[in-house]
């Protein structure tokens, strides 16, 4: 059962990682590739993608607090996924068509991320390995799949989707594996509502404000996430190509990686403002490293910096979490969490990265990114308390 349990997470890890890699990195490319397509549709269709994550996570994170088959509710979203990926292989669609597959595919992409993390958290202990061990393999799939992506055929922008909807068919199978929760007993319901009394529901204050945190850090990571790529790539920009990059991500993620496995307990056992002050600092120097290159050969220090930023964030963010909202609303926190950093943080930096970027343009882009990040890093100490165990 323990060796089950372990390759199901290790597997819900790695696959569903490997999509996020795809969309992340180069859905920006696909749309600029559009013959309708400018930068301010790149920033349109990412605003939309956010708004709709940030109204599907809600429904998703609530239908799986109240079941005892989380994996199932997983499942139902990979296979929509996996429909609303072969959507956008059609040839010669419109604009309209383009945020109509985008609404879809939104509806169900960033469901995986609170539940999957929701689930290693509540079956790690059957199993002989910390949740940051096992969360280590999302970085591991995030970065095998980059480094497949600069092998695999790749220069038609659209063939990425068809990748995203593989791995999204494997996953559901991978899901519905996922073992049920088992039913409480009354006493140990009367004591996840003392708990929940004590921890003040989900919208506590340690909790607020650390969306408060979450959201400015994604922020950054959404203007990053956004423009990267369609600089790196730009011929007026770094003048890389999309291999590179793709390669690039591989590295700084297989960095996010060891960073995980090495020094994950570490992350967690820190004081939360120390740790989550050093991720500030890591996307400081990463946009600020883009901003002063003037090629992409020494692009590759960005990265380092990015796995660093992502490889203490991922070990650290969940359990702080678990640790200050009520366990029965684990899930329904990791989606407000999601919601946040993929969904409300990425919806208003792709309704002022557009139009900022016309005005200033793609290089400055990164300099006031790393300012800002700069102003956050300075205000941690205020945003991240000091948690006590309930």
């Amino acid at each position: 059962m323990q060796r089950k349990i372990s390759f199901t997470l290790i597997l819900l890890y790695l696959l569903p990682w490997g999509i996020q890699c795809l969309v992340n990195n180069f859905i920006s490319v696909y749309v600029i590739s559009l013959p309708f397509a400018t930068e301010k549709t790149v920033g349109e269709v990412a605003a939309v993608g956010a708004l709709v994550t940030v109204l599907s996570q809600f429904i998703w994170t609530r239908m799986a607090d109240k079941t005892l088959y989380r994996g199932r509710v997983l499942a139902i979203s990979l296979i929509l996924l996996t429909i609303a990926s072969l959507l956008f292989c059609l040839d010669n669609h419109s604009k309209i068509l383009l945020f109509v597959f985008v609404i879809f595919f939104y509806s169900c992409y960033m469901v995986h991320q609170p539940l999957v993390d929701t689930i290693a958290s509540e079956n790690h202990q059957k199993t002989k390995h910390s949740f940051g061990w096992f969360r280590s393999f999302a970085s591991l799939g995030y970065a095998v799949m980059g480094l497949l992506f600069t092998v695999l055929p790749n220069e038609n922008p659209s063939i990425f989707f068809i990748y995203v909807a593989v791995l999204a068919g494997i996953s559901v199978v991978v899901a519905w594996q996922v073992p049920p929760l088992k039913p409480v007993s009354k006493e140990q319901a009367e004591q996840k509502e003392t708990d929940c009394k004590q921890r003040k529901g989900v919208f506590n204050k340690r909790f607020v404000l650390f969306l408060v945190y979450t959201f400015f850090l994604f922020m950054g990571s959404s203007f990053l996430s956004t423009f990267q790529s369609v600089y790196f790539t730009a011929k007026d920009g770094l003048g890389g190509t999309i291999g590179q990059f793709s390669l690039l991500v591989t590295i700084g993620t297989f960095i996010e990686w060891a960073i995980m496995m090495v020094f994950g307990k570490a992350a967690v056992s820190m004081k939360p403002k120390n740790t989550f002050m050093l991720i500030g600092i890591a996307g400081v120097l990463r946009s600020g490293v883009i901003y002063f290159l003037d090629d992409y050969q020494h692009t590759w220090i960005a990265f380092l910096f990015m796995g660093m930023w992502f490889g203490l964030l991922w070990a650290a963010a969940t359990p702080y979490i678990k640790k200050i909202v009520p366990e029965e609303s684990l899930a329904t926190a990791q989606g407000i969490w999601t919601v946040t950093a993929s969904g409300i943080a990425p919806f208003v930096v792709s309704l002022l990265g557009g139009n900022l970027v016309e005005q200033i343009g793609l290089k400055n882009l990164f300099g006031v990114n790393a300012v800002m990040l700069a102003l956050l890093v300075a205000v941690t100490p205020i945003l991240i308390k000091e948690h006590a165990e309930q």
